[in-house]
């Protein structure tokens, strides 16, 4: 298969190119400038007439991180490099012939779609959420969605907090913890929805490969935990104290508006993924925290 990839040389883009190659597809990664074609891997530019011909899918991974103190410039950005960048695929998909366009359109959202929800068990049928990250979610997954109309099957990936080595998830929980100042976020009652790199990506290729799977699927380990269960397990890891909480508007006065979802609580499960016969590479956080440190 010849796997186009937007978003190739980010945190999870540069994982799930090498996983590919390393699967044995042809990969084609698209960049804003030029670059020469490397360790297995082709590149196209990304401009105003995107080429897609000759790909069988296209995974899209762009999108400024939203974890940052927000502004209304950086909503600006945060809209343009995710739902703009979508609706920027789906016109290079629709100026090729339909017997000539890819077949499948893996385009990422996040887990921000389902809300701040409490206790309750969300699936892939759950319904959206409210506030700001999941109107943004909407608009990301409805921009994606277009190219059913065009002949292609879609699917969308939720993704959650993605563990992974220089990812910024993982550096800043493990930098506040080595200098002794980890602990759990506001009361610790908020489910997290973890997923190790290695399944994003595991996952992601998993989902092109399956012909039978379309739509949502939510990128998340089988098994969230609590905040404060997720940090006494990584307190454990890292043989550091757990004890210093970080209480909401000290939250709310380092990140802004942020800093409130930082305490939304996603007890989302992959019941699409599992339900296909995926098999994770790390269900259990003790089993990714090594593979992290391995």
């Amino acid at each position: 298969m010849r796997i186009g990839v937007i978003g190739a040389t980010g945190f999870i883009g540069s994982e799930f190119c090498q996983l590919a190659i390393g699967e044995g597809h042809d990969v084609v990664g698209f960049s804003r400038k030029e670059k020469p074609d490397e360790n297995h891997m082709a590149w196209r530019l990304f401009n105003e007439s995107l080429d897609f011909s000759g790909l069988d899918a296209i995974v899209n991974y762009a999108g400024e991180s939203v974890a940052q103190r927000w502004t209304e410039k950086k909503k600006q950005l945060f809209h343009r490099s995710r739902v703009g960048v979508t609706k920027k695929i789906v016109i290079g998909i629709s100026s090729l012939p339909e017997s000539e366009r890819p077949q499948v359109l893996m385009n990422a959202s996040a887990v921000g779609y389902y809300g701040d929800a409490g206790e309750k068990k969300l699936d892939e049928s759950s319904p959206k959420g409210s506030g700001y990250l999941a109107d943004l979610c909407l608009e990301w997954e409805e921009a994606a969605l277009e190219a059913e109309t065009l002949g292609v099957r879609v699917m969308i990936g939720r993704i959650g907090i993605v563990l992974g080595k220089n990812g910024a998830a993982w550096e800043q929980m493990r930098k506040a913890f080595l200098l002794g100042a980890g602990g759990p976020l506001g009361s610790g009652s908020q489910w997290m929805p973890w997923v190790n790199i290695a399944d994003v990506a595991g996952a992601s290729l998993f989902s092109i490969e399956s012909a039978s799977l379309s739509g949502v699927v939510n990128l998340v380990s089988p098994t969230p935990l609590k905040n404060k269960e997720f940090t006494k397990v990584l307190a454990r890891h890292l043989r550091r104290p757990a004890f210093i909480p970080a209480p909401e508007f000290a939250l709310r006065l380092v990140f802004g508006e942020f800093g409130k979802h930082l305490l939304d609580s996603y007890r989302v499960y992959p019941k699409a993924l599992m339900d296909a016969g995926y098999n994770f590479q790390s269900a259990q956080l003790v089993e990714c925290l090594e593979q992290l440190d391995g």
